[in-house]
């Protein structure tokens, strides 16, 4: 690839993180129309370089339009670049009226089969170089359309499937439709902004991950572990593994979803307790006690102010409780670390939820497992 070209797509790479990251815009100081006004006065003067200028400038303003690929088509043209004047010639009968099309097939008539010198390349060559620039400049501009028109959207899915929480049950269905029409939408958006970008540009994982998420607020639960997986592919990221493993878990693949959480401790363990606390969370919900405990005792080592994971903790150990026989009696064997799992809970959350539902569980615990201490005292939170 040419150095200059090489330069001006890395420029774009740059120009559309700082997008994806601020959804800045652009300003425009002339309008199209004015551009293949001068573009056709260069043409008909002579004045090529001038008129592919214009044309390119015209093309980054609105790559709908015709007139002026086919302008840029008459400049290569009479440069006799007749690769470059196909090009031109099939991107402006692709977007031209019917009338047109016939006359823009002739044009390539007029183009000779001679070898344009080296002399000539080096005097066309800021006007190629200025039109690959335009065309970089348009491919941007289509993305940041697109961008910005998807992430409003999903701004819209996001406050929809809030609403959807706490909806009436009479409202829930209209709900959900509302939510997968945004879905479509957005996920249609993030996907043209693909189109767009290069297909190993540094960004493609944070469009992937938009997408994952307009899936995700749909419940379109395969949709959203590929995308997810794609943005993984790109870029590995502890929120994205988060992020999967919380799919999956909700699609009832357990196995990979603790996979997932694993993953994202690693890459992340300054915030490695949310996603044990996760991974346990994930084990509590699908029944599987005894898996449960030993990420969300990794929670509380990590974060032992999480009144949440103290909780899930002691009845993670209660649902892993083992029955022994003595004599002809069956007795319950309370895991050691139950009781002190569910004072912490209350030690942390007196009158909230998790402080209530552990205060529940040690009352509990006689009636299961008579004789068992549950009067330790519990400290009260500062």
């Amino acid at each position: 690839m040419h150095k200059c070209c090489e330069g001006v797509r890395l420029r774009l790479s740059a120009l559309l993180a700082m997008l994806l990251a601020t959804h800045s815009g652009w300003g425009q100081s002339v309008s199209y129309e004015s551009l293949i006004t001068q573009a056709k006065s260069d043409l008909s003067a002579g004045r090529l370089d001038q008129a592919l200028a214009g044309a390119a400038q015209a093309i980054a303003l609105d790559q709908s339009r015709w007139e002026a690929y086919t302008l840029a088509a008459g400049a290569t043209i009479k440069q006799h670049r007749c690769d470059e004047a196909r090009d031109y010639v099939q991107k402006a009968t692709a977007r031209a009226p019917d009338t047109k099309k016939q006359g823009l097939a002739s044009l390539l008539t007029q183009c000779s089969s001679g070898v344009t010198s080296p002399g000539e390349i080096r005097e066309q060559e800021p006007a190629r170089r200025e039109a690959r620039t335009a065309e970089e400049k348009g491919k941007f501009e289509e993305v940041k359309k697109h961008f910005a028109v998807g992430d409003a959207i999903l701004e819209e899915e996001r406050k929809t499937a809030a609403d959807l929480r706490k909806a009436a049950a009479d409202q829930r269905d209209a709900l959900k439709g509302k939510i997968t029409n945004l879905s479509n939408q957005a996920s249609g958006e993030f996907r043209a902004a693909q189109k767009a970008t290069a297909e190993k540009d540094p960004n493609q994982h944070l469009l992937w991950a938009k997408i994952a998420e307009s899936y995700d607020l749909a419940g379109r639960n395969d949709e959203a572990i590929n995308a997810y997986q794609q943005a993984i592919a790109a870029k590995p990221s502890a929120n994205y593994y988060n992020n999967l493993g919380n799919v999956q878990a909700r699609a009832g693949k357990i196995d990979d979803a603790q996979a997932s959480y694993t993953k994202s401790a690693e890459l992340d363990p300054a915030n490695a307790a949310q996603a044990y606390r996760n991974a346990g969370i994930t084990m509590y919900n699908a029944g599987k006690m005894k898996e449960a405990v030993e990420p969300l005792k990794k929670a509380t080592e990590l974060d032992p102010e999480s009144a949440q994971a103290w909780y899930l903790l002691g009845a993670s150990l209660v649902g892993a409780m083992e029955v022994t026989k003595v004599g002809e009696k069956l007795e319950v064997v309370v895991q050691p670390g139950t009781v002190e799992a569910y004072q912490k809970a209350v030690e942390l959350d007196p009158n909230g939820p998790y402080g209530q539902q552990a205060k529940k569980g040690l009352e509990a615990l006689p009636l299961i497992a008579p004789g068992v201490d549950i009067k330790t005292k519990v400290k009260k939170k500062s």
